[in-house]
């Protein structure tokens, strides 16, 4: 099978096709530094045969697609799709094959590029030298906030006094503040870039195994995970509103 493998680098290209039930179908290409085909396989089925603790993500080109997995089984009625990059890449190249364009209020639209235009759902956020653009098939609202500790009255300043008391409260129940300080300030940019006015009251309405926490806030669900890329001294919180 591997008889071609002779290239002193090989560059594997592979696109899912589906999965379901524990199954991943793939087509997988393996090529040479000069983009000859070496190995080729269509519908390549892989299945997990043992489930293990998720360990976090840390390579910049894998938190993308890893974001969007997530969501994926998460939230799959929302056809949620992520672009994470570590440069100054625009919302309009992140989202590619999408038109972008941008309301007079600096609000991104999206469309569909082809014969039959489609409106889809867009939004972008940075923090550092770090961004991330989402699309999705309704009204849809991201942020990414690095984790930095704060005193008592800048987490009040930051979250506003209703939802520093919830703060309050769940930094009571041991939660670390800073980690759960950030998540709640996301959750309200992810908020206010849905177009909901603010304070709404949140509740944390699911805490998943592998870090996840889903908030709760007049019908909208908000998805937080915290993500560390390599070399980075200090994680980050990415939230997700919709």
């Amino acid at each position: 099978m591997f008889s071609n493998l002779d290239a002193p680098e090989i560059i594997v290209q592979a696109v899912e096709r589906s999965s379901g039930g524990g199954v991943f179908v793939y087509d997988l290409d393996l090529l040479d530094p000069n983009g000859r085909v070496l190995e080729q396989w269509r519908g390549l089925a892989l299945r997990i045969v043992a489930s293990s603790d998720a360990k976090p993500v840390r390579a910049l080109g894998l938190i993308g697609p890893y974001l969007e997995r997530r969501l994926g089984e998460i939230a799959p009625q929302a056809g949620i799709k992520i672009a994470f990059r570590g440069d100054s890449s625009e919302a309009e190249s992140m989202l590619k094959p999408l038109t972008v364009t941008y309301r007079v209020d600096g609000k991104p639209e999206a469309y569909t590029n082809g014969d039959h235009r489609r409106e889809t759902f867009v939004s972008a956020a940075h923090s550092g030298r770090f961004r991330v653009a989402v699309s999705g098939n309704s009204a849809i609202g991201c942020d990414l906030e690095r984790i930095v500790p704060h005193g008592d009255e800048e987490w009040r300043d930051l979250l506003g006094p209703e939802h520093f008391a919830y703060w309050s409260h769940l930094v009571r129940e041991s939660l670390d503040s800073a980690e759960i300080g950030t998540r709640l300030w996301s959750v309200r940019e992810s908020l206010t870039k849905l177009g909901m006015r603010l304070p709404l009251l949140l509740r944390v309405s699911a805490e998943l195994p592998d870090g996840w926490i889903e908030f709760a806030a007049q019908g909208c669900r908000i998805h937080t995970c915290v993500i560390k890329p390599d070399g980075e001294p200090n994680p980050f919180v990415f939230a997700i509103a919709h």
